[in-house]
């Protein structure tokens, strides 16, 4: 048994002028103050660029991953539900007081420095 592979019967005479590439055809691009001046009568405004608002870049970048029981962590949110703040906020606030329970002046001074 021969390992001769099948003949497709194609034709080695291929033709392959129809493979070219297409020429592109010129279709005239309208003179863009001509379009400008339909478009107003037509009564589409241009999109011109809004002014940007500054935003005040947010002090609040870095980011702290704690582990925790997952009751500490809905008593947590609770608290910041109840004063009707960030949780950023409550994390910070609970640090100044642990501070100040601890005594530890110069960290007080250190994180009062730290969020003017």
């Amino acid at each position: 048994m021969s390992k001769e592979r099948a003949h497709l019967d194609l034709d080695d005479n291929l033709d392959l002028s129809e493979f070219a590439p297409k020429t592109q055809k010129d279709h005239g691009r309208p003179d863009p103050k001509a379009l400008e001046t339909v478009a107003e009568q037509s009564g589409f405004v241009s999109r011109e660029n809004k002014r940007r608002r500054k935003r005040q870049r947010s002090p609040y970048q870095a980011q702290l991953n704690l582990k925790c029981r997952e009751a500490v962590k809905a008593m947590f949110q609770e608290i910041g539900d109840r004063l009707d703040i960030y949780d950023h906020t409550t994390f910070e606030q609970a640090l100044l007081a642990l501070i100040e329970k601890e005594g530890y002046s110069d960290l007080e001074v250190r994180f009062k420095e730290l969020t003017k």
